[in-house]
């Protein structure tokens, strides 16, 4: 998986608003900290080589927003609309994603670690060489998504989580946490699970009672 190219030392520190006064709304070569960015709408932002820490984006709507090299550390896009955005090379560490709308999103070269994702709708995705590390994703819906490359998901829990029509084939979640996943015994094939979850998959989808 490819890191951003961000040199953060280098950057200056400026104000996320600056990008309504770009004609084109681009914001390029920044660096924004502690800023309540809440409740923003912005279509077809452009936001390339920046670094974000402690921003609050919750309850905003950034429709086709393209993402590029871009860092965000502990900020807030709780409840945002991001339908068909598109992240390219680009890390969310320790950040809130409650109930955030990515629906027909694009994730090229992603990284999402330590992030609460829960109820996250993250349909309709083209997925690529991502991975979700630590990242709390439970009663999310991952559904009808083209996966390519590696797309990873290690030590998070997702109980509850949707997958329907996707194909995990090649996918690990052996390290992941859940009592129940919704999946389609058609598209598991070549799916990696330990045997605990072997067993209640086995129950959810055929029935079948394990005993140990």
């Amino acid at each position: 998986m490819q890191k951003p190219k961000i040199v953060i030392d280098n950057l200056p520190e400026e104000s996320f608003f600056e990008i309504y006064k770009d004609e084109d709304r681009m914001l390029i070569n920044h660096q924004i900290r502690n800023q309540n960015a809440e409740k923003q709408f912005l279509e077809r932002g452009i936001i390339e080589q920046s670094y974000f820490e402690h921003v609050k984006f919750n309850q905003s709507d950034f429709y086709r927003l393209e993402l590029t090299d871009s860092i965000f550390v502990g900020c807030d896009f709780s409840n945002c609309k991001m339908e068909e955005a598109v992240f390219y090379r680009c890390e969310f560490r320790n950040c809130k994603m409650l109930g955030i709308n990515l629906n027909g999103a694009i994730f090229n070269n992603v990284l999402l670690d330590g992030t609460n994702m829960q109820l996250a709708a993250l349909n309709q995705m083209k997925v690529k060489d991502t991975m979700f590390n630590a990242c709390n994703l439970k009663d999310s819906s991952f559904a009808e998504n083209k996966l390519q490359g590696a797309v990873q998901f290690e030590h998070c829990e997702i109980d509850q989580m949707s997958f329907y029509d996707t194909s995990l084939k090649y996918v690990n979640l052996s390290t992941c946490f859940f009592e129940k996943i919704d999946v389609e015994e058609r598209l598991i094939r070549g799916m990696q699970v330990n045997a605990t979850q072997a067993a209640q998959i086995a129950q959810y989808l055929l029935g079948l009672r394990v005993e140990y």
